[in-house]
């Protein structure tokens, strides 16, 4: 069990398995802010809830939350393979796609490509089990409760203007790009991906975080490098790769002129050593 948190969704208790049930699952309900998410990955068998009985098989997803009775019977001559998580919400969001999602202690239905790779990702970043690693599958189970809120309400994912999905659509690469790929980020690359040419790309950072691409992915790198130096088994080599620098030395230099310190220094201080 851990902790996963981002500035939208905050859970405790999580955990998230795979594997192979053999043996029917006893009846139960969940205590209040708890759920359960499950994606059915091969095998057969049934979910008895009080809303009736549903049969399971391979890409069928279901999410059970507070106070529903529910079990989970397999086929003993084709048992089920299942990825299941749980997890328990620490406070109340003001985001619009949770809220939705959390509106609904029970939903059952087929899953798309892109939920299914969710669950993949989910389940092997957080069984590394570093606090990099952690912070990434937080944001991506966030991603997964926005997908199944717009299963709920499909309306929800359309915007009225043109504009507008211009507008968030260059958002979104933007950030994902900051997040995930400080490795290979270039003002090239970057622009690539947005269809637009290096001088627009900068206008438009400048337009929607008051800074240049420079000044950004200095802030991604230092956010980024000081996040893994909290994990104490991360080599300095893997964070100056991660952080998209050529060299060890090219790091240290970089985190050192940033504050004053080495990494090496930032990270005993950090663990208190």
């Amino acid at each position: 069990m851990s902790e996963l948190y981002t500035e939208k969704f905050s859970a405790k208790s999580f955990s998230i398995i795979k594997g192979t049930f053999y043996r029917d699952f006893p009846g139960h309900t969940h205590a209040a802010n708890c759920y359960e998410l499950h994606y059915i990955l091969d095998g057969r068998g049934e979910l008895i809830t009080d809303d009736g009985t549903f049969r399971l098989r391979k890409n069928v997803v279901y999410v059970t939350g507070p106070n529903l009775y529910h079990m989970q019977k397999t086929y003993s001559d084709n048992p089920m393979c299942e990825y299941c998580i749980f997890f328990e919400t620490l406070e109340q969001t003001k985001d619009i796609f949770l809220n939705i999602f959390f509106s609904q202690n029970f939903w059952i239905g087929r899953s798309s490509r892109k939920i299914k790779k969710l669950f993949d990702d989910i389940y092997l970043l957080h069984n590394k089990g570093t606090l990099y690693h952690s912070r990434q599958a937080a944001l991506l189970m966030q991603m997964l409760l926005f997908e199944l809120a717009g299963i709920y309400q499909p309306q929800i994912t359309r915007l009225p203007n043109r504009t507008d999905i211009s507008v968030t659509n260059d958002v979104i690469v933007t950030e994902s790009f900051f997040l995930f790929n400080l490795k290979n980020l270039t003002l090239g690359s970057l622009s690539d991906a947005l269809g637009m040419s290096e001088r627009q790309t900068q206008r438009m950072l400048i337009k929607n975080y008051g800074r240049s691409f420079r000044k950004k992915k200095k802030e991604a790198q230092l956010e980024h490098s000081k996040m893994m130096l909290r994990d104490e088994n991360c080599p300095l080599s893997r964070i100056a790769e991660e952080c998209g620098f050529c060299s060890d030395a090219a790091f240290c230099n970089f985190f050192k002129k940033q504050t004053g310190m080495t990494p090496v220094r930032y990270r005993n201080e950090k663990s208190g050593k």
